[in-house]
């Protein structure tokens, strides 16, 4: 399912990029056109839910809102939340919410957590690259389009060459494997992404600013390596809730980070010169403190875990390793 997007993400900046040269409407209305042309195909999906088997058992978690059939997990609304229910069922609120904390109770998924507060800022410095390089080196839009296609290019490079192998290299070298790994992995990522961030808002040239993109994007891996981790740190009855609560925290920097960045880039473009690069220094001072985190983490073996009191460690779901923090 992501080969389509992916191969969009290469295409089409090129295409648009190529007949802005004509025309700006011309990409404008074709892509209205296959928007509206792909609503046409949903109403010839095939409905699925008659494919489950009757015998197959559905057992519900009345406190996590949680059906699970087969040993997967689906996400339902919780009872509490219902309209249909004259009263809120506070019982029902107050297990609710203990679940809730107890998802966000180890300070290492706190960490890992709050990485995704700058996940939009990230968004936002991609879509703001076009206007950016075309204001600061005189660009036009038709021509500054092209970027993005390499862009995605390297993007396709990192998440199916690169990433593996480091894995691998990790594993090979070093003997890391498992949360270890993951955890290497994001460190690298988070500094590609401060460093990217850092070399585009300051270099004086077009060219310096392009070699800013490839190492920002040689970092766009970060968050599902953070999300790997996450995963892996809780029990398979609070995955669900777990994604709620990065969800949450994702949509919180969403709607600061839209704002944010506009507003530093206003401010830029006023002061003139080097200024305009502003954001990017905004986006990697942001990125610098939600992922400084990943650095007070560490994974060990769960034999040779020795913890006082109130230490952070948290039962893995799949593996046998947990995370503590270094004192």
């Amino acid at each position: 399912m992501a080969v389509p997007s992916v191969v969009s993400e290469i295409l089409a900046p090129s295409v648009a990029s190529f007949l802005m040269k004509y025309s700006p409407w011309i990409p404008l209305l074709l892509g209205e056109l296959f928007v509206t042309s792909s609503l046409f195909f949903v109403m010839f999906l095939p409905e699925t839910l008659h494919l489950r088997s009757p015998d197959k058992s559905i057992a519900e978690d009345p406190i996590q809102g949680v059906s699970t059939v087969d040993g997967i997990a689906e996400a339902i609304q919780p009872d509490f939340l219902s309209t249909s229910q004259p009263k809120i069922n506070l019982k029902r609120l107050t297990s609710w919410l203990a679940r809730f904390v107890e998802v966000i109770s180890s300070v290492a998924l706190l960490l890992l957590i709050s990485t995704f507060l700058a996940k939009a800022l990230m968004r936002q410095a991609i879509d703001l690259f076009l206007q950016y390089f075309s204001v600061r080196f005189g660009w036009s839009l038709s021509h500054t389009g092209f970027l993005l296609s390499l862009r995605a290019g390297v993007d396709v490079l990192v998440l199916l060459a690169v990433l593996p192998y480091i894995s691998s290299a990790l594993l090979r070298i070093f003997k890391l494997n498992g949360a270890y790994n993951d955890l290497a992995l994001a460190k690298m990522s988070s500094l590609c992404l401060i460093f990217g961030a850092v070399i585009i808002g300051g270099s004086p040239s077009k060219y310096g600013a392009i070699a800013g993109l490839v190492v920002y994007t040689f970092g766009t891996g970060f968050w599902s390596l953070v999300l790997s981790m996450a995963t892996a740190l809780v029990p398979a009855s609070q995955i669900a809730s777990l994604y709620a609560t990065i969800s949450v925290v994702d949509q919180l920097g969403a709607f600061v980070a839209g704002p944010t960045i506009a507003g530093i880039f206003g401010l830029g473009l006023n002061k003139g010169g080097a200024w305009i690069g502003l954001p990017y220094y905004a986006v990697a001072t942001m990125i610098t403190i939600s992922s400084s985190g990943l650095w007070y983490i560490k994974f060990q073996d769960k034999d040779d875990v020795t913890t006082a009191p109130n230490s952070p460690v948290t039962e893995p779901r799949r593996s046998e390793e947990t995370s503590d923090i270094d004192e």
